[in-house]
Parts: C-alpha cells; structure tokens; sequence
C-alpha cells in the first residue's frame, strides 16, 4: 500500500513491476492511506479515542473537527491537529493499530466519503493478503502479470 500523493515512491514501485523485480498486488491509495480508508469524522474519532486512552481526558470532537475539516490528507490532518487540544496525538504504531481496529469493525466506507458503500482499501488488501497464504507464489508467478499502472494481477 502506497500513499498516491507520494509520486516518487509510486514511481519507483511502477519501475520495479516493469523491470520484474516486484509482484504481487500494488494499492496506490487516492490521496493517501487515511484519506483512502477514512473520513474526517473517523480520524478525529479515533484521535480523540487515543488521547482518551493516553491521557484519560476527554475532548469534545465538536472542537476539533473545525480545526482539521480543511485537511486533504494524512499529512496536512496531522499538521492541523497539531493546533488542537489533540497536538500530541501522534502517527505511529498506536495510531495505525486504532484505524485498523476501526476498519475492521466498520468494512464499508460510510457517508461522507467519496467512496461510500464501497470496501475499504485496507480491509481489501487484508483480505487479499489472507487468499494468497493458500495461492503459492510460484503458481500465481506462472499464471498472473502485475499491471504496473493499476497494480492489479491479471492472467497472462
């Protein structure tokens, strides 16, 4: 899983499928993984819900989504909760565990997001990861060619 708007990582996974020297199933995330996965509403749910377990105080989600409803990504959400009584909430291991957590409890992308009603990024390539356990790698080399602009495998 990459993030979209990390053009030289995309780039360099696109080349590494031309060159056949990666294979197996490539999320290029639109923009981003939280943005992908997530709407605003459910990454300041679950900042709250860290800053709750890390602190035990309570902050009131109405104070801070005014303050990130303007972010386009991960990246400028994390920059924007930095200006709330959240600024300490951090994207690291607790924070990946937490959206995780949520994605799984919630497969659908709800309203709200452009993609809503449609699988969650994640979940799919959850998902996908369990299938291949029981593919073999060797038979979907034989069978299958990575797309390396969709980063779907299709039958050769």
């Amino acid at each position: 899983m990459l993030d979209g708007d990390d053009a030289n990582n995309v780039k360099a996974a696109r080349k590494a499928i031309t060159d056949g020297k990666f294979f197996g199933r490539l999320f290029v995330l639109d923009p981003d993984f939280e943005f992908a996965n997530f709407t605003i509403d459910e990454l300041v749910n679950a900042a709250t819900d860290l800053w709750f377990k890390e602190s035990g105080e309570v902050v009131d989600i109405g104070t801070i989504l005014p303050i990130v409803a303007s972010a386009t990504s991960g990246r400028s959400f994390m920059a924007l909760l930095r200006d709330s009584p959240l600024r300490d909430v951090d994207k690291g291991e607790q924070w990946g565990k937490e959206l995780m957590r949520r994605a799984l409890s919630t497969e659908t992308l709800p309203r709200g997001h452009k993609r809503a009603g449609v699988l969650r990024p994640v979940v799919d390539a959850a998902r996908r990861l369990m299938m291949a356990r029981e593919a073999g790698y060797l038979r979907s080399l034989d069978g299958y060619v990575l797309d390396p602009e969709t980063g779907d495998l299709r039958p050769k």
